[in-house]
């Protein structure tokens, strides 16, 4: 994960709504350019990433924690079974092509 757009990783990028915190996913893992936008269409197909488990510090008294992307489903927002370990927050996101968002209800 990086918070920066990094050739190989998966940007990560987050951001507070009052009681919901919106994390932003975007799979740079195997693209030769940082630009994730392919405005043209030309660029191969992300390799999809499957399962990917996710640890949050700091991250109290969550109430539910949501999936969403337009590479599934059509978008539409599935629940997440979370859990803590060593007081983390901790879920899978169940796949990311082009772009995932996690959404954590405090």
């Amino acid at each position: 994960m990086a918070n920066t757009a990094t050739k190989g990783s998966i940007w990560t990028l987050g951001k507070v709504l009052g009681k919901k915190t919106i994390f932003h996913f975007i799979n740079l893992k195997d693209t030769d350019n940082i630009n994730w936008r392919d405005e043209d269409g030309l660029r191969p197909t992300p390799v999809e990433l499957l399962n990917i488990p996710i640890a949050i510090a700091d991250m109290h008294n969550v109430k539910s924690v949501k999936v969403v992307s337009p590479d599934y489903d059509g978008g539409a927002p599935q629940t997440l079974d979370f859990r803590y370990e060593n007081e983390e927050l901790n879920f899978d996101i169940p796949g990311l092509t082009y772009w995932t968002s996690i959404i954590v209800q405090q």
